[in-house]
C-alpha cells in the first residue's frame, strides 16, 4: 500500500436484522468497531484468495517440471545470471 492517505470509498452492505444484531454483540463483546471487523475480514479473505492462487500456480508449475515440461533450475539461474 502507498505511504499517502488515500480517499476512502463508501461501501453499502445490507444484511439481514438477525445477522445485523449477531454482528454487533460479537464485535461489541471484541471491543472492536462493526467497520474494523468487516474490513479486516474483507481483507483476510483478499489475502487468503491470493494465497491460493499462489499455492495453484506453484502447484501447477511443479507439474509440469515433473512432468518434463518446464524450464530446469539450472536454465533459469543462467538466465538471470545466479
Amino acid at each position: 500500500m502507498s505511504i499517502h492517505q488515500q480517499k476512502t470509498i463508501r461501501f453499502t452492505l445490507d444484511m439481514l436484522p438477525d445477522m445485523h444484531r449477531h454482528l454487533k454483540i460479537g464485535c461489541a463483546e471484541d471491543g472492536i468497531s462493526m467497520h474494523a471487523f468487516v474490513t479486516k475480514a474483507i481483507e483476510e479473505k483478499l489475502d487468503a484468495r491470493e494465497e491460493g492462487r499462489d499455492a495453484l500456480a506453484y502447484d501447477k508449475g511443479m507439474k509440469e517440471v515433473a512432468e518434463g515440461k518446464g524450464e530446469s533450475l539450472e536454465s533459469v539461474r543462467r538466465e538471470l545470471g545466479l
